[in-house]
């Protein structure tokens, strides 16, 4: 769901999510500056992937772990509100406004179906996919990997071609 009439400013908690649905996957910080629909925030990378489109979401902070060594933030993701469009050394910017066009990925198991999307990145989306295919399936397998188990892998692509994989493990 999007809102570009979130009102976000400086301080305030935002996210940048490489995953949204049944599995979520959020980096939050800070808002540094907003000036109009555009937004810096972290005042560092979150990845440092240079020009992404990311969808940007609003946030809420509901724990600080401190740490010498490396204090955290335990955050809710809430309602896209944009795309994050760099990943800088300096920081995120973004944009409020419609977020961006994500990969949907549906995972059936006997027991249980995940329905996610992901970010369209040639280094993120494998690994966001794999990642949710391995909770569906550890989830999902009440006696371990004692068993085996089958992975059955329908991708379609826009000019048609599919790929089908059928793997027993």
């Amino acid at each position: 769901v999007t809102n570009p009439l979130t009102p976000l400013g400086p301080g305030q908690a935002v996210g940048a999510a490489l995953a949204v649905g049944d599995i979520t996957l959020v980096g939050t910080g800070t808002v540094s500056q907003v000036e109009g629909n555009r937004v810096l925030a972290f005042g560092h990378p979150m990845l440092g992937l240079g020009t992404v489109e990311v969808p940007m979401t609003s946030a809420e902070i509901v724990a600080i772990l401190p740490s010498n060594l490396s204090s955290f933030k335990i955050a809710n993701a809430g309602e896209v509100i944009g795309t994050v469009r760099q990943d800088r050394l300096s920081a995120i910017y973004g944009e409020i406004g419609p977020g961006p066009t994500m990969i949907p990925i549906t995972v059936n198991t006997p027991q249980r179906t995940l329905n996610f999307s992901t970010v369209r990145h040639p280094r993120l989306t494998p690994m966001i996919a794999a990642t949710g295919l391995t909770q569906a399936v550890l989830g999902s397998n009440d006696a371990g990997l004692t068993q085996g188990f089958r992975v059955k892998t329908d991708v379609s692509f826009p000019d048609g071609s599919d790929l089908k994989i059928n793997e027993l493990y």
